[in-house]
């Protein structure tokens, strides 16, 4: 794959602050969502269900530093691992912490990374496929890679792409946070600035509201747990208010219990969209026959994106077209739209009378 990919290797911005799932209550909170009771982790949960007898081989996307290919090692859930990361600087950091694990540790592109055909009798995203560009390509590799009695384990974000949150969900989310108490409320809550989203991390949640789709093309989805985080996931995460000191006080528990009641409520009632999932997959025995279609639809949207300001949205292009000052740019910008929503046009309706 020769395609020019979107990605990200600026390692220092990731694990940086506090997020929602820090904190104790969310702990319990995402626990009891999976796993039905509280005090039950979801890695526990999956052992009990899944993994009585140790997997023999697993891989590990996207894999930081490493954290959880060591704790499904050291847990015994699986005996061997192979992760990789686009890091060069997470992936010497995951080699220091391997100690005397059986890890194999690759430097590969998500988007462009060859693996072998049935080697894996596990594959482990957390937090990896949000991050994907070319996400139907990586799933069809997986599926491929994937044992047939394998699982895949995916706990991810699978909300709005890129935190462009709905209208409704950012309206509610910022009402909810205003009946906070002055101690507890996110006093810097402010709608995610695409820009700098762009600038800063590009593939953040890229195609996270593809996921499950694109997961579901090549996999059966045989257990599906939603955590929510449509309300409490945006007010907990860098909310500067929010030290140890506070959250322990009985009133901020309150606060916070009533604030979780709410996501859930406004998720189960499809209010706000789910932003987190835990789901278990195992591999389709046949393959669906519009595979190679939805590959060039794939193909067809990166190409083009890459030459809209890396957007994929009328309403994204223009928010970048906003953000753009000079008046060259935006005419060059307008120009490049026309042109390349033509042609894009014309390659989807192409694609399509190929494979009616």
């Amino acid at each position: 794959m020769a395609a020019k990919t979107v990605k990200n290797l600026n390692s220092k911005i990731y694990y940086q602050g506090q997020y929602w799932n820090d904190l104790p209550q969310v702990q319990n909170y995402i626990a009891k969502s999976i796993t039905g009771d509280e005090n039950k982790w979801w890695v526990e949960y999956f052992k009990q269900k899944y993994a009585t007898t140790p997997f023999h081989h697993g891989l590990f996307l996207n894999c930081g530093d490493g954290r959880w290919e060591r704790e499904f090692i050291d847990r015994k859930i699986v005996k061997t691992a192979t992760a990789f990361d686009v890091s060069p600087d997470f992936i010497k950091k995951a080699l220091l912490l391997r100690g005397k694990r059986k890890i194999e540790y690759i430097l590969a592109d998500a988007n462009k990374v060859k693996l072998p055909k049935n080697k894996y009798d596990l594959i482990v995203n957390y937090a990896a496929l949000h991050h994907t560009q070319y996400i139907n390509r990586l799933c069809n590799v997986l599926a491929n890679s994937l044992t047939q009695d394998g699982i895949f384990l995916n706990f991810d974000y699978v909300g709005p792409s890129r935190n462009q949150y709905p209208i409704v969900n950012w309206l509610i989310l910022k009402l909810v946070n205003n009946t906070l108490p002055k101690n507890l409320k996110k006093t810097t809550l402010g709608y995610p600035h695409l820009p700098t989203m762009l600038a800063t991390d590009p593939t953040e949640a890229i195609h996270s509201n593809l996921i499950v789709d694109s997961v579901s093309r090549f996999f059966n989805i045989t257990e599906k747990r939603n955590t929510g985080g449509g309300i409490a996931y945006e007010i907990l995460t860098h909310n500067t208010n929010l030290n140890k000191k506070i959250i322990s006080l009985k009133k901020s528990k309150k606060h916070i219990q009533r604030l979780l009641k709410l996501d859930r409520i406004f998720t189960t009632l499809k209010i706000v969209p789910v932003y987190f999932s835990f789901f278990i997959a195992s591999k389709k025995s046949q393959r669906d026959v519009k595979t190679a279609y939805f590959q060039q639809i794939e193909n067809i949207r990166e190409k083009y994106s890459l030459k809209l300001e890396n957007t994929y949205t009328l309403f994204n292009f223009l928010v970048m077209f906003k953000h753009y000052r000079s008046w060259r740019k935006r005419a060059k910008m307008t120009g490049d739209y026309m042109i390349y929503t033509l042609a894009r046009v014309a390659s989807l309706f192409l694609a399509f009378l190929k494979h009616i």
